[in-house]
């Protein structure tokens, strides 16, 4: 995530403002990230920026995917769910919501529909995709909602190699026209 904050957010960003990143020392008072503007700045632990950059633990990739949503999604007006009481929004609805926003951003980010939607396993889908196992169910779990609400999309083959849905089915098996790889189809 490190890598990708600075070679991928950093520069886009950097289009219409710069992006600070502010590295503080273990012990700081609050959270283990997070994003203020004016100017835009990312505020992260040292051992939160540390064991994301050396180590690629599960939950600091989420923490840093949940605050690149704020850098992309929002700026100073979102307020829904501020540390400061006087600047909280008393209701609001929950995609409406900063944080969810946030939230849903490093899921999709993290675990694409495209990858998550391979696995039955919250288990399997956090080491895949390098995610809190908590946070792979919460992913499958509104997969499986929006199946319920909309059908699930059969007919659509993803390669298990690359994800790419440029497949040929031969009988029960696919085989990806991108990578060459043949498998059995899944869905």
């Amino acid at each position: 995530m490190v890598h990708f904050i600075r070679s991928v957010i950093q520069p886009e960003v950097g289009k219409s403002e710069k992006l600070l990143i502010n590295v503080q020392p273990n012990g700081t008072a609050g959270p283990p990230a997070k994003v203020t503007f004016d100017p835009l700045t990312l505020h992260v632990r040292a051992s939160t920026w540390r064991i994301a950059e050396f180590q690629n633990s599960p939950l600091e990739r989420y923490i840093l995917g949940h605050e690149c949503g704020h850098i992309l999604l929002h700026d100073g007006r979102a307020k829904g769910f501020s540390s400061d009481p006087a600047s909280r929004v008393s209701s609001v609805e929950k995609f409406r919501s900063a944080e969810w926003q946030a939230d849903r951003f490093a899921d999709f980010l993290l675990m694409p529909t495209i990858v998550a939607e391979r696995y039955s396993s919250a288990h399997q889908l956090g080491i895949r995709a390098g995610v809190p196992e908590q946070m792979a169910k919460e992913r499958l779990s509104q997969i499986e909602q929006y199946w319920r609400l909309y059908g699930r999309p059969y007919g659509l083959d993803y390669c298990t190699n690359c994800f790419c849905s440029d497949t040929a089915r031969i009988g029960s098996r696919t085989k990806c026209k991108s990578c060459g790889i043949i498998g059995t189809l899944e869905l």
